[in-house]
């Protein structure tokens, strides 16, 4: 099997093409590191994470092999909580993330409930009170890498003799092809 690359595409990841006389894959670059230095195929279920985030760093101490549902989880990009204060009754209050992104559509408030909402509402309604200019809530986004397996790959398998983490240059370097990381 011939690899070709890696290349990298226009976000910056790293791609390799692999050749076998009849078929062409295309994979991540650090997925086909991992996989030549386990000797295996990654499983439906699992994916590459870099633990510092930076998706061009493929060194070993920066990979991990994680589940699918656990990376998804671990890199979905949160809206922190707040504190904010009752524009009507002057109440300090905690809100969730999802409320702080709802509160900060252009609209009057922030309320503490729907009890000031209303009267807030029904005196505009009546006209005793100005309409509020939109008030916006400036958000704090985090990722919540709560994974327990935060262990890089080099440290989950015994050192071998050969490192692959060199670039390979247009189909020079052989692989091993899928059929044969397969059958081991």
């Amino acid at each position: 099997m011939k690899v070709y690359g890696p290349y990298t595409r226009k976000d910056g990841r790293q791609m390799v093409v692999l050749y076998d006389g009849e078929h062409t894959i295309t994979m991540s670059y650090p997925k086909f590191l991992v996989e030549e230095k386990l000797g295996r195929i990654l499983s439906d279920t699992e994916t590459i994470d870099h633990l510092n985030g930076d998706f061009t760093d493929n060194d070993f101490e920066n990979i991990r092999i994680v589940e699918r549902a656990e990376h998804a989880k671990d890199d979905v990009i949160r809206i922190a909580g707040a504190t904010l204060t009752c524009q009507w009754c002057d109440t300090v209050f905690e809100c969730s993330g999802k409320s702080v992104h709802d509160r900060s559509r252009g609209k009057a408030g922030p309320f503490c409930g729907k009890s000031c909402s209303g009267k807030y509402g029904a005196s505009l309604q009546r006209g005793k009170v100005e309409k509020m200019p939109p008030q916006h809530h400036d958000k704090v986004y985090y990722k919540n890498k709560t994974s327990l397996n935060l262990e890089p790959v080099l440290r989950k398998i015994d050192s071998g003799d050969g490192d692959i983490g060199e670039t390979f240059d247009n189909g020079n370097a052989e692989g091993t092809s899928k059929e044969e990381r397969r059958r081991d």
